[in-house]
């Protein structure tokens, strides 16, 4: 199911997903020129999240910095690159270790969900 991870995309993927829905704030900086995409987190992996939102998605390889949560109580600022996009939604596959190590407290909420097999009602869709 789900909360664990078992999905079939048709095609292997290296981190399994969660459907863990999340506040999500992009920052968009590409040449200076500064937006922020507001909206929320469709699932999420170690390796990445699917993020639906409102307005122009960014373009494919921008780094953007994402603020994610609050999830237990804080929010978790993590750093990507735009891996594919469509009208509505984009994906973003994480670089680096965020700020504070938030991208291993992201990974510790990931592996307690797998391993209690179900998604904490407050991060549930």
């Amino acid at each position: 199911g789900w909360a664990r991870g078992e999905c079939d995309y048709g095609h292997p993927r290296f981190h399994c997903r969660y459907p863990l829905k999340l506040q999500a704030m992009c920052r968009i900086d590409p040449a200076g020129e500064c937006r922020d995409l507001v909206g929320e987190t469709r699932d999420v992996s170690a390796g990445g999240v699917a993020i639906t939102a409102d307005g122009e998605p960014p373009e494919l390889g921008l780094r953007v910095r994402l603020v994610l949560g609050p999830a237990q109580g804080a929010c978790m600022v993590v750093y990507g690159l735009v891996a594919w996009a469509k009208p509505g939604c984009f994906g973003v596959q994480f670089v680096g270790r965020g700020v504070d190590g938030d991208i291993r407290r992201l990974r510790m909420l990931l592996r307690q969900v797998s391993a209690s097999a179900r998604i904490p009602e407050a991060l549930a869709q």
